[in-house]
C-alpha cells in the first residue's frame, strides 16, 4: 500500500460513522466482550460490559494513542480505573446492607460502619484494595505519559533528518501541516447504543505551527 492509500484511509476512517442499523451496533458493542480477554477477565457477574466499554473509549479520546503499543497501555488505565470503579461499589453495598440492618433510624449510616468496623476486616481489606487499585491507575497513568513523551522526543528528533514521506512510514502522520484526525484504531470505538465517534478535529488538513505539529492538539 502507497503512502498516499495509507493516509486516504485513515482519514476515511475518521469520517466512518460505524454500524448504522441496531443489530448492526450490539453486534459491534459485544466486540470488546467476544474478542478481548482482558474485558471478559475484569468483568464480575453483576457488570456490565457496556459500562466498561464506555469507560474505555472515554480514556481512548481522552488520552489518544497513535500506535498500538499506546492504545495497550491507553486500555491498562481504563482497566485500573475499572478497578477502582469497583471498589466503590463494594463499599457503597456493603454500607447499604448493613444500614438495612438498622431500619430508619436516624444513626442508621454511622451504627452501619461502627458494625463492619467492628466486626471484621471487611473493610481493612477493602481499602487496601482500593488503595492498590488506585496505585495501578497511576502507574498506568504514569506509564502511558511516559512512552508518549519518549515517542514524541523521537519524532522531534527524526523531523529534520527524514524527508516526509519516510516520516509518515514510520510514525503515521507527516512531521508538518496536520494532525491525524483520528486515534489508533478508533473506527473500531462506536459506543453502544451511542452514535458514533466522528474525531475531535473537524479538518485533519488544517496547517499547523510546524514547532506545535507533534503535539496533541488537545
Amino acid at each position: 500500500m502507497s503512502d498516499k492509500q495509507i493516509e486516504a484511509s485513515r482519514k476515511n476512517g475518521a469520517k466512518s460513522n460505524g454500524p448504522v442499523t441496531p443489530e448492526g451496533k450490539n453486534h459491534s458493542s459485544q466486540n470488546a466482550v467476544k474478542h478481548g480477554l482482558c474485558s471478559r477477565r475484569m468483568l464480575l457477574p453483576d457488570e456490565s460490559p457496556e459500562k466498561l466499554r464506555e469507560l474505555e473509549v472515554y480514556w481512548l479520546r481522552h488520552l489518544w494513542p497513535e500506535s498500538q503499543a499506546e492504545r495497550e497501555l491507553a486500555l491498562n488505565v481504563a482497566a485500573a480505573a475499572w478497578r477502582m470503579q469497583r471498589c466503590e461499589r463494594i463499599e457503597a453495598s456493603m454500607l447499604a446492607n448493613e444500614m438495612a440492618k438498622h431500619g430508619d433510624e436516624p444513626e442508621a449510616l454511622g451504627r452501619a460502619f461502627d458494625g463492619l468496623a467492628n466486626s471484621g476486616r471487611g473493610l481493612d481489606l477493602l481499602n487496601r484494595y482500593a488503595a492498590r487499585a488506585r496505585r495501578d491507575f497511576e502507574h498506568a497513568l504514569e506509564t502511558y505519559h511516559k512512552t508518549v513523551d519518549r515517542r514524541r522526543e523521537e519524532m522531534a528528533l527524526d523531523a529534520p533528518v527524514m524527508n516526509k514521506d519516510d516520516f509518515f512510514a514510520k510514525w503515521g502522520l507527516y512531521p508538518k501541516g496536520s494532525y491525524s484526525s483520528m486515534y489508533y484504531r478508533q473506527e473500531f470505538d462506536d459506543l453502544p447504543n451511542k452514535p458514533a465517534f466522528n474525531g475531535i478535529i473537524a479538518d485533519s488538513g488544517v496547517e499547523m505551527d510546524p514547532e506545535k505539529s507533534l503535539n496533541h492538539p488537545m
